[in-house]
């Protein structure tokens, strides 16, 4: 009997590194034909071609899109389920999270790759008009439990939008809502952290915008399912009747039951899940769901070119959806120093790990001794700006990727050390112990919360904003 494998596709996860597809796009004329594909939807609605930026590092432009950002992660998901095909691979069923239910259409033969492309920008311009002051929070607790504070706060637009695992469950709703109960949550010493998202979703608030994609997007020729699939939106097995339009539309204000899927899945016999991004946020998902299923990951399906992977900020770092593009890190320049750069972990519903509260704080905000750090002390005393800043990071990634075994230049200072690199508790530990040790940092040695600190770049900002120096204390 053949393995059985569910392909799964991710949601808003952050936007890929760049040349993340170099190798497998010249690998596989499958994976050329859906960039290409992509590309020609994209001109239509002014987006750069993305695989150019995917496949060789070639910029993106000036101001990045939420569409871009969308067209991105759909390029890296379909690329990853064509060379998982052209290297002998057959799903047991597919499994899209959010808005990779429609790359999942694609992957199954529903839709084709320009229609599923013109349906994701359709959808985004449409939130963008929209423009709700909404956001989204995951929540480290149940979704029952979770229920029981969205029913207290009492607002018709908070919602539970996603139930991931067991132990993790997100919201969504206007932010003062979602801010009331993230200090609700504090209370009970449940961790919570904001979602950088383009736009905020699965809320009954975004009724209007499904409504246009409904209408804009009407009888979109749809071709026969290849596979199976799975929706954690509709919680069943789709059909040849259903609707792809009507559906995305619908998951726009419906909840994502995506421990559901992967436990349904599961029942029926699937033993590997594949998740087809360049991060690993869902293995984490799916492992704290099912500890004994078997999980690969893009990392390990995707060749990583030697050239540079850093991710440009899109779409994301503000508590309001994005109503305009959000200008790209100059060249040369680490993603997190741009003005309105945004953490890369975890930026979709289906994938952040809670990245806890600090006492006395709004959870949304960062701790005042990380907002304010700009500069960094050398071991003279003198303050060295942007460049100390820049070798604490460099010091930082070496650091890491000697005791993880990753080549440094592949830890982006913004990704979720467990939810995108995997890196366990107790491995965190150890290593803030030695950033510790190496900055003279106390506070990392004998108290340290992980919550606190989930990216290189939330601890570089801690050792700048201490005028950390080697080998004090």
């Amino acid at each position: 009997m053949h393995e059985k494998i569910v392909v799964v596709m991710p949601g808003t996860v952050a936007m890929p590194p760049a040349g993340v597809l170099d190798e497998i796009a010249g690998a596989h004329s499958g994976v050329r034909s859906v960039l290409a594909g992509i590309d020609r939807a994209g001109e239509r609605f002014e987006v750069p071609p993305v695989s150019g930026y995917l496949t060789e590092g070639r910029s993106i432009g000036d101001r990045i899109s939420p569409e871009a950002h969308y067209l991105a992660l759909m390029a890296v998901s379909l690329a990853v389920f064509e060379s998982f095909l052209a290297e002998g691979g057959e799903p047991y069923a597919i499994v899209g999270q959010s808005i990779g239910e429609v790359w999942a259409l694609v992957a199954a033969g529903v839709l084709c790759v320009e229609d599923g492309a013109r349906l994701a920008c359709i959808r985004s311009q449409a939130l963008t008009r929209l423009g709700w002051p909404g956001a989204m929070m995951p929540v480290g607790a149940g979704a029952s439990a979770v229920g029981h504070l969205v029913d207290a706060v009492d607002h018709p637009d908070l919602v539970v939008a996603c139930v991931n695992s067991p132990r993790q469950t997100v919201v969504s709703g206007p932010r003062d809502a979602v801010a009331l109960l993230g200090r609700l949550a504090g209370e009970l010493d449940w961790a919570t952290t904001r979602l950088q998202v383009p736009h905020p979703s699965h809320s009954p608030a975004l009724a209007p915008a499904a409504a246009e994609v409904a209408a804009e997007a009407d009888g979109m020729a749809r071709g026969p399912m290849r596979w199976r699939l799975w929706s954690p939106v509709l919680r069943r097995w789709m059909s040849h009747e259903d609707d792809p339009v009507a559906m995305t539309s619908t998951s726009m204000t419906r909840p994502v039951y995506f421990y559901e899927a992967v436990a349904v899945l599961h029942a029926g016999g699937a033993e590997t899940f594949l998740e087809c991004s360049a991060s690993q946020g869902l293995v984490k998902i799916i492992q704290a769901a099912l500890p004994a299923v078997r999980v690969r990951t893009a990392l390990t399906a995707l060749a990583l070119p030697h050239s540079a992977v850093e991710r440009p900020a899109v779409g994301a770092g503000h508590a309001e959806p994005i109503s305009s593009p959000i200008p790209a890190p100059e060249q040369g320049k680490d993603s997190g120093e741009a003005a309105d750069a945004a953490p890369t972990q975890g930026v979709g519903p289906n994938l952040v790990q809670p990245a806890g509260k600090t006492d006395g704080q709004d959870p949304h905000d960062a701790p005042p001794e990380l907002a304010e750090a700009t500069t960094v002390a050398s071991a003279s005393g003198d303050g060295v700006g942007e460049l100390g800043r820049t070798q604490v990071m460099a010091e930082l990634r070496q650091l890491y990727g000697e005791f993880l075994g990753y080549p440094p230049e592949l830890l982006g200072e913004d990704e979720h050390l467990e939810a995108d690199l995997g890196v366990e508790s107790l491995k965190q530990v150890a290593l803030l112990g030695k950033v510790g040790e190496k900055y003279g940092l106390d506070q990392l040695r004998e108290d340290a919360r992980l919550l606190d600190f989930p990216t290189l770049g939330r601890i570089a900002d801690l050792v700048v904003g201490a005028g950390g120096q080697e080998g004090q204390g």
